[in-house]
């Protein structure tokens, strides 16, 4: 089944999702967006006009329906990742047991700083089990998502951290 690259909308849902180039597919509304900077919400008239920009609502959610389906967490994340997201959230847990023993499960902020390096030298070893029998391409993929949050957080002062996110501060990138 067709889906747009842009918002994972399948054609049987959007009409106007249609084919590219190179096999791509983009509905209209994420083909005229597609050079809309992260962080800013563009509302576009039936006459393909920008009518409003705002900022993204906390946690990245848009406001209406409409906006909302622009992030498919379930389609276009968990639904191509399922076992990867797992191993992912298995990975936090073996963390939080390590650095927040007896504390309910949470990312402390302050403890964990991450500036890419460490993405390295987990990929350096992917395809290898670390010390703790976790893989080290696990290990990778958490740092890269902690490293993702961090600069999101950093330049959208709108965007709030996650609920299970203790001793945030910006500017800690």
């Amino acid at each position: 089944m067709l889906a747009c690259v842009g918002c994972g909308l399948l054609a049987s849902q959007e009409p106007s999702v249609r084919h590219r180039d190179g096999g791509m597919a983009r509905c209209n509304d994420c083909e005229r967006r597609r050079d809309q900077p992260i962080g800013v919400v563009v509302a576009m008239g039936v006459d393909g006009q920008v009518s409003a920009a705002r900022p993204l609502r906390p946690h990245g959610l848009a406001g209406d329906s409409a906006e909302r389906k622009r992030y498919p967490m379930l389609r276009g994340l968990i639904g191509y990742f399922p076992n990867a997201c797992a191993y992912v959230s298995h990975v936090s847990l073996r963390a939080n047991e390590q650095h927040n023993p007896g504390e309910p499960m949470h990312w402390a902020f302050d403890k964990s700083i991450g500036q890419g390096d460490e993405i390295v030298k987990h990929l350096a070893e992917a395809g290898t089990v670390d010390t703790d029998g976790l893989l080290h391409t696990g290990k990778a993929a958490w740092r890269a998502l902690e490293l993702l949050e961090r600069e999101l957080l950093e330049a959208h002062p709108e965007l709030k951290p996650g609920r299970n996110v203790r001793n945030f501060k910006r500017g800690a990138l």
